[in-house]
């Protein structure tokens, strides 16, 4: 019976004072009457507690020889040095754990072991519980939410240690990679690129100087001849000049033709 025994066992029989009448339960744990004799009759049949029938006063509750041992090995373990098991509490309550059922579901921990540490905890400022309406809460405190986060970082920083000492003690297999010889270049004939670059250059000058630039002969590396770019270019063509004396006759042989005009148009009015 005794391993069954849970956080909220032992947060309630903190409260009880010798001869606690059964009505008062209820207000001593923020709890309704009903709840409060449903806790009341959980701890009778644990044995940590028994009622002292007052007639015709009312039911007296007080602790059992039982119920003072576990008060007194709780104080006892309560200046236990914070340990890992304390951290993975912690850790849990920072990560939303609020009951000692959801504690105990995921740290695998027997109830009385876990209500141990949990009062531990209390005692030393990382943790305060709440009762209300039957049920316990357990939350963390400023100096419980720093630790918890402080063990956590402690443990992140160990991994990355560790992780970095196992990479440097691994046998490395990857040896140097040794430079291969690399076979010279034999030269390549970039006459063809020195005769493109000549022909590029005289075509831009073509272009910027006109038509009037002189056919040059340009002569390579390889003393190969490039055409001047000016025979490929389109000349343009100029009409013949007149001289002064046909400009006259022409003339003159506009007037004539005009007057003769002139009169074949007068003969036929």
């Amino acid at each position: 019976m005794v391993d069954e025994i849970n956080f909220l066992d032992l947060a309630v029989l903190m409260r009880i004072l010798p001869n606690t009448p059964l009505e008062k339960l209820g207000g001593l744990i923020n709890s309704s009457i009903f709840d409060a004799s449903n806790i009341a009759g959980t701890l009778k049949q644990k044995s940590l507690i028994e009622f002292s029938a007052n007639y015709p006063g009312p039911n007296a509750m007080n602790i059992t020889e039982a119920g003072n041992a576990l008060v007194r090995e709780a104080n006892e373990h309560s200046n236990d040095p914070f340990d890992k098991l304390d951290e993975a509490i912690l850790q849990q309550l920072s990560g939303g754990k609020r009951t000692p059922n959801d504690l105990q579901s995921t740290l695998n921990i027997r109830p009385k072991d876990l209500a141990l540490r949990i009062y531990k905890e209390t005692k030393q400022g990382f943790v305060t519980y709440e009762i209300k309406n039957g049920t316990v809460e357990v939350l963390l405190t400023e100096k419980g939410f720093f630790k918890a986060k402080g063990s956590t970082n402690t443990g992140a920083q160990t991994q990355q240690v560790n992780t970095q000492n196992i990479t440097q003690n691994m046998p490395t297999t990857n040896q140097a990679a040794t430079p291969t010889p690399t076979v010279q270049d034999k030269p390549k004939d970039t006459s063809w690129l020195n005769a493109g670059e000549v022909k590029q250059k005289v075509v831009q000058n073509v272009e910027t100087q006109g038509p009037q630039i002189n056919t040059q002969q340009i002569t390579n590396n390889n003393t190969k001849t490039v055409p001047d770019a000016t025979m490929n270019k389109p000349m343009k063509m100029q009409g013949p000049k007149l001289s002064g004396e046909k400009t006259r006759w022409i003339i003159i042989g506009i007037l004539l033709g005009l007057l003769v005009l002139l009169y074949v148009i007068f003969e036929v009015l």
